[in-house]
């Protein structure tokens, strides 16, 4: 088989592959945007059902779930289906309600800078876990913000408290130069391709600008077009590996925004990229050294 045979196969896969991709986040998307749409309806409910609980008392998902079947008229109407399943808002209603949970900056008001808000901030997750959950007693359970970061949100607690507590899940954060340094240099243990430090050297040479999607796909097209495509299509992978280090541990400090200028993690949003962090000249200098000497590994280790 020739070498174009090849590639006009891969280039096929990687078209039925993206296809699917995209479905599986069309359909994450429309989860968030209905979560989003019956807040008005699930709050006040919860609300109501935090105020039973006591100081200490702790509740999660089954129990939340019995409290809508049996004291809200129209949950097991309306949000269950014929097999009796939950169709999939109330634990993303419970997340949104949770003043500890990174995730709930994806749903409704939480997309913006806030403070505290009775309405709002309901639950909160004991040692970070999502699965124990007791009501929010401002002071008791610290201070929590949705803070505006350059080009975004995310959840934190006040710096004057005197007790830190844990968040639950990953989120980006406003990225400090030890751990990214930290970050990239563990990086080549586990580097399958070059993107996101190629990504990030990018964003660090027009610091502190936020770049265009557009032109860091050129970027990598242009150190990677002498490879094969993946199956989901070059740039198709790379979107999806920038977008999901935003919440996992191999975050880069890159964070992505839509056309509106709010964080995303939807590939099929993300409009441009940033590099978060209060950064100087020399730290930037030896980040850009760092993803250097990491794309050149790519390139030698593809070439063996």
């Amino acid at each position: 088989m020739s070498e174009k045979e090849k590639f006009e196969i891969n280039r096929k896969k990687g078209l039925k592959a993206s296809k699917t991709k995209g479905k599986e986040v069309e359909k994450e998307a429309a989860q968030r945007m209905l979560v989003s749409k019956h807040m008005g309806k699930y709050f006040p409910a919860l609300k109501e059902m935090t105020s039973d609980l006591g100081e200490d008392e702790e509740t999660e998902y089954r129990k939340i779930r019995e409290y809508f079947i049996s004291k809200t008229e129209w949950y097991e109407k309306e949000r269950l289906n014929e097999e009796g399943k939950e169709k999939g808002t109330l634990q993303r209603q419970i997340y949104a309600a949770t003043v500890n949970s990174s995730s709930r900056i994806w749903y409704g008001v939480n997309k913006k800078p806030r403070g505290y808000d009775e309405n709002l901030d309901l639950f909160f997750a004991v040692e970070g876990d999502l699965k124990r959950l007791v009501r929010f007693i401002p002071g008791r359970h610290g201070n929590w913000l949705i803070k505006k970061v350059r080009g975004g949100v995310r959840v934190e607690q006040d710096e004057n408290d005197p007790v830190k507590f844990k968040i639950a899940g990953r989120q980006s954060e406003d990225a400090s130069f030890d751990s990214l340094r930290a970050t990239m240099l563990d990086f080549k243990t586990h580097m399958r391709a070059n993107y996101l430090p190629v990504t990030a050297r990018f964003l660090i040479k027009n610091y502190p600008d936020e770049c265009a999607w557009d032109d860091i796909s050129k970027e990598i097209e242009m150190l990677n077009n002498f490879y094969e495509p993946t199956k989901t299509g070059r740039l198709v992978t790379a979107m999806e590996m920038v977008s999901e280090q935003q919440r996992r541990e191999n975050y880069f400090g890159i964070t992505c925004f839509d056309e509106n200028g709010d964080q995303t993690g939807s590939t099929t949003k993300v409009s441009k990229c940033s590099l978060l962090g209060n950064l100087t000249e020399e730290q930037l200098d030896e980040l850009k050294e760092i993803c250097g000497r990491l794309i050149a590994f790519h390139h030698c280790r593809e070439m063996a």
